[in-house]
């Protein structure tokens, strides 16, 4: 996972640089690895498909700010806690309710990211951020 995917939630959760956000207080982000895909269904279940074969390799991201940057500015390091965290990994069918934004496999692993002062750490998944 890029920390971009992290960087662009954040700006994305700051109302006053996004009007966009005003009606959503979560703002919401997804990244997959090279080679794989998320496919929505249109009752907004998402299953994930990769063509990976790297070790670790082949997994999209949803995250979901559950508070607002308390630094977020232009040439400062981002400071952010709470970003919900779901890891979709390898061909993976009906993984992801992207309507109620909550997995609906055991498989998926679900962590909280937070960046201090640009660092980012995790909270479960073992402390890492991927």
């Amino acid at each position: 996972m890029n920390p971009a995917r992290v960087s662009f939630t954040a700006r994305s959760s700051d109302h006053e640089s996004n009007p966009l956000t005003m009606m959503d207080e979560k703002a919401r982000g997804i990244g997959c690895d090279e080679a794989t895909g998320l496919l929505v269904e249109i009752n907004g279940t998402a299953s994930s498909v990769t063509l990976s074969t790297r070790p670790g390799g082949g997994s999209c991201y949803l995250l979901q700010a559950t508070q607002a940057a308390s630094q977020c500015e232009p040439g400062a390091p981002l400071s952010i806690d709470g970003i919900a965290t779901s890891r979709v990994s390898g061909n993976l069918t009906n993984a992801f309710d992207l309507v109620s934004w909550r997995p609906l496999s055991p498989r998926v692993a679900t962590y909280t990211l937070s960046a201090r002062s640009g660092i980012l750490r995790s909270q479960g998944n073992d402390g890492r951020i991927y």
